[in-house]
């Protein structure tokens, strides 16, 4: 007996039938789809049938209809969205008639670019005082440097070194800090150049 004879006649056999479950599965897949399609199109349908039924309910109806249903397109946002999902849909169906409707909405919008302003940053007005210590850590270095170099113990201030020393660090500070030179103090950076 052949070996082809012991295995069943041939490969053809075990090879039609993972196709043949891929075919099932696919159709399966194309019939969950069409059917989910057709589940869809029908809510849509009964929901346009729905928002035109309740247009012709009562006012207290209709409200409660019209809430729910923001409530439900809402659902997922925060809070804050929410509420200022609910502040867009009013606006436009009321208008500001009066000066005091027109102040109200004023002092709204200003509340709002209050809330967008966000946290003050507060690193602004340090800035100046941080590009100045790092000016005065520039200069100790290279005055550091040239000691080493030179093998003197001190340089002197009259020689003019530490203060071309500053006006170099104050310039290089200014452009790493954002900070105009003129609002970086030399004076500021001679004193702290001293104490250390």
């Amino acid at each position: 007996m052949s070996r082809k004879a012991l295995n069943g006649g041939g490969q053809s056999g075990p090879a039609i039938k993972p196709l043949a479950t891929m075919q099932a599965r696919d159709a399966a897949k194309l019939e969950s789809f069409r059917s989910a399609l057709n589940r869809a199109r029908f809510n849509k349908s009964i929901g346009k049938l729905a928002d035109k039924m309740f247009a012709t309910k009562s006012r207290p109806v209709n409200e409660a209809y019209s809430e729910k249903t923001f409530r439900l397109t809402n659902a997922w946002k925060s809070e804050f969205r929410e509420a200022l999902a609910r502040a867009e849909s009013y606006l436009p169906s009321t208008k500001a008639v009066t000066q005091e409707d027109k102040r109200a909405l004023a002092d709204f919008i200003k509340k709002l670019k209050e809330l967008h302003r966000g946290r003050p940053r507060g690193g602004s007005p340090r800035r100046p005082a941080m590009a100045e210590r790092t000016a005065a850590h520039l200069v100790l270095e290279r005055l550091k440097y040239m000691r080493e170099k030179t093998g003197a113990k001190r340089i002197s201030k009259k020689s003019g070194i530490p203060a071309k020393l500053i006006a170099d660090a104050r310039k290089e500070v200014s452009l790493h800090f954002s900070v105009p030179a003129a609002k970086i103090s030399a004076d500021n950076i001679a004193r702290l150049v001293d104490k250390k």
